[in-house]
């Protein structure tokens, strides 16, 4: 998981995510303390596949960890 700045936001979307597909890393997720909003990717052929965009209000419940349930309100506390 990366947590973006502003200051690193670019490199965590860009040259850190290619660098992570290409070695294989399964699962990346992105969390937006401004937007409040968690984004989880999933490994494909072609590279990351967005799984959706979790923001205040909803819970994200990761197929990495069945069971585990984030609900995106308590991120923030």
């Amino acid at each position: 998981m990366e947590v973006l700045s502003p200051s690193t936001e670019s490199v965590d979307r860009g040259r850190k995510m290619e660098r992570y597909a290409r070695a294989g890393v399964p699962h990346y997720w992105l969390l937006d303390p401004r937007s409040q909003v968690l984004e989880p990717y999933r490994l494909a052929p072609g590279g990351y596949e967005l799984l959706g965009r979790f923001g205040p209000g909803s819970v994200f419940r990761p197929e990495l960890f069945p069971g585990l349930e984030i609900a995106i309100d308590e991120l923030w506390v």
